[in-house]
């Protein structure tokens, strides 16, 4: 089977670094890319739309803000049947500059919201680029790869209803959870699933939320025409201002803005 180019897709941006290729990709609805492989480890980020993928007799949906990583050399087709996409993919060209530890020989499946805050944080660089976001997305994609395939990172695959935390976190991001609640929903003592949260990802239940919350917020915001306002109120803040605070900490610019550099 011959490597593949890193995309099939319409090309929207594109960016080489010294280590990295990052290119931001459409795929219309109805797409199917046959079989293929890439000549080196690559990592995809979905913006906006799902699809579907194969590979070694399995597959699954990517759904938006799900991240992958696959190895160089395997294998695997997608499919925009049901939707069309928009991605980011991030193409390892320098393996050196990969710290010790990080196992790019396996496949990682996420739908963290720190993987994801950090994949638009690299978009945001690749759609407004100046003198130093070359530096910038190689640092932010070096903190991508370690967290999800530094040392560690596989062994804390967590328990079954841990994860039941984590997916009802994700199905429902809007929802204003208590830790009981939470709690109750997966059958774990409160206090026991706070603690095993905390070593497993790092931050606390709410800050976990908070994230997921912010991560839509970026989507909407590059992608859409919603008001702050009413985006604000519809992902659970308190109001716009509070919104934007949380926003800027998270991103390190304003809404406005943010939405600004996307469009152009």
């Amino acid at each position: 089977m011959q490597s593949a180019p890193l995309s099939f897709g319409q090309l929207v941006r594109t960016l080489r670094t010294t280590s990295f290729n990052v290119v931001e990709t459409r795929h219309p609805i109805g797409m199917v890319i046959e079989p293929h492989e890439h000549e080196h480890a690559c990592l995809n980020l979905v913006l906006q739309g799902h699809y579907h993928e194969a590979y070694a007799h399995a597959g699954g949906e990517f759904p938006p803000l799900s991240a992958c990583f696959k190895p160089a050399g395997e294998s695997h087709s997608n499919c925009f049947e049901r939707a069309s996409a928009r991605c980011l993919l991030i193409e390892i060209r320098d393996e050196g500059l990969v710290a010790p530890g990080v196992d790019l020989h396996r496949r990682v499946w996420t739908r963290d919201p720190y993987a994801a805050s950090l994949g638009l944080r690299i978009w945001r660089e690749l759609a407004d680029p100046d003198g130093v976001s070359s530096l910038s997305i190689d640092e932010w994609v070096l903190e991508l790869f370690t967290s999800l395939l530094g040392e560690g990172s596989a062994r804390l695959s967590g328990s079954a209803r841990l994860h039941s935390a984590v997916e009802a976190l994700h199905d429902a991001p809007r929802q204003p959870w208590t830790l009981s609640r939470l709690a109750l929903q997966v059958g774990l003592h409160p206090s026991h699933l706070a603690r095993a949260f905390r070593t497993r990802h790092g931050c606390t239940i709410g800050e976990y939320q908070r994230r997921l919350r912010l991560n839509e917020a970026a989507r909407r915001l590059a992608l859409g025409d919603e008001p702050l306002s009413s985006l604000s109120m519809d992902l659970g803040f308190a109001d716009q201002s509070h919104c934007t605070r949380a926003f800027r900490r998270q991103f390190g610019t304003t809404p406005a803005k943010y939405r600004r550099v996307f469009r152009g």
